[in-house]
């Protein structure tokens, strides 16, 4: 599952990216649907008609667990992060996520 999500840890995100990441769209987990509701958790699939999503987590922290069964990915506020077409997962939201 690697392949098919990249993680970047705040410490080591390009400044760049921060920069260009200040033009996209803001997420919100508090309007996500979750199951069950105000859990912070649900299901999601990266199959869109895109190769792959990047987002800058702007605030909060999840857990991400593969539904393929490798290692849980934890991600928080400043990390970079890829999601790969194909990458599907469970979210598990412990504070509030904002992400661009």
């Amino acid at each position: 599952m690697d392949a098919l999500i990249t993680h970047t840890r705040a410490a080591d995100v390009a400044a760049d990216f921060v920069t260009a990441a200040e033009a996209w769209p803001t997420w919100d987990s508090k309007t996500h649907p979750q199951e069950p509701k105000g859990s912070g958790k649900f299901p999601f699939n990266y199959n869109g008609d895109y190769a792959t999503e990047r987002v800058l987590i702007l605030t909060g922290r999840a857990t991400l667990s593969p539904d393929d069964g490798s290692a849980a990915v934890s991600i928080e506020a400043g990390d970079a992060v890829w999601f790969h077409h194909g990458f599907a997962c469970k979210w598990e939201v412990h504070e509030p996520m904002t992400k661009k």
